[in-house]
């Protein structure tokens, strides 16, 4: 109870927090949807989900450079979709001619992807349940609340993991690549070489605790992909982007850019590159 009322007393809208806590511990929350641009998410008893009852907002600068980079036809990769925003973002961007792929490998979050993808009558997005590496087999993963947070390793979760090459059959340009997997990142870049050939952009998080917890660091990731052909970004607010290289370090977590052609990007975007 204490603890509680230290939340309350801190947070910015108490009153709709402890309205939504109730509504997901009653299970009533699936009964409510929350308006995006463009689109709805139903209020699953998910993390991501409560925070956008909260604030529905709060997802706006995390979704900016899908909604300023991608255009009608393009093609998208989506890996750690968790409920479905960017994939429900760029399914608006690529328009019918477009396709997007949103891979998902906790069995729960995947049943709220697909149901937010049936809530807006999406039919240019192919869902996979599944996660993603550098060799095809089974592997753990947890099952916390912070479902968010929930990635492989020392889970009571058995799932199926593919690489990336194998598990989309698609052959052609990918326009973006994102990659959200709470530290996994680079075993699955490792196991898509070959999509990383025909991929104009990627978007990814780094963080040196998250990927100290598969035996690899920052720079190892940066290496891989900068041998790949990309330069690499940091995104800032109001459309600029600042170049970092492989020797970059956060004690936090952000999300970075690789870039195959900066024009290209440059011409599509109207950002800034800050070198």
């Amino acid at each position: 109870m204490k603890r509680y009322l230290r939340i309350l007393r801190a947070h910015p809208r108490p009153i709709r927090f402890l309205v939504g806590r109730g509504l997901a511990v009653s299970g009533l929350c699936r009964f409510l949807t929350i308006k995006q641009r463009g689109y709805r998410v139903r209020f699953h008893r998910s993390n991501l989900s409560e925070q956008l009852w909260l604030n529905r907002g709060c997802r706006d600068d995390a979704l900016e450079l899908f909604r300023a980079y991608l255009k009608p036809g393009d093609t998208v990769i989506d890996v750690g979709a968790n409920i479905g925003d960017v994939a429900l973002t760029a399914s608006m961007a690529v328009g019918p001619t477009g396709r997007v792929w949103a891979v998902e490998a906790h069995p729960r979050t995947f049943r709220f992807l697909r149901a937010n993808l049936r809530l807006n009558g999406v039919t240019n997005v192919e869902a996979i349940n599944c996660a993603v590496g550098d060799a095809p087999g089974e592997i753990s993963f947890t099952d916390g609340r912070r479902d968010d947070m929930n990635r492989v390793g020392n889970g009571l979760l058995r799932v199926p993991i593919q690489r990336l090459d194998d598990l989309v059959a698609f052959r052609g340009p990918i326009t973006l690549l994102k990659v959200d997997v709470e530290g996994f990142e680079k075993p699955v870049f490792s196991g898509a070489p070959a999509i990383l050939k025909r991929t104009h952009c990627v978007h990814f998080e780094i963080s040196r605790t998250h990927f100290s917890w598969f035996g690899y660091g920052i720079c190892d990731l940066l290496l891989l992909l900068e041998s790949s052909g990309f330069t690499l970004f940091r995104p800032e607010s109001n459309g600029r982007l600042r170049t970092v290289d492989v020797r970059h370090e956060t004690d936090g977590v952000e999300n970075l850019i690789g870039l195959r052609s900066t024009p290209e990007f440059m011409e599509r975007t109207r950002w800034e590159i800050v070198y």
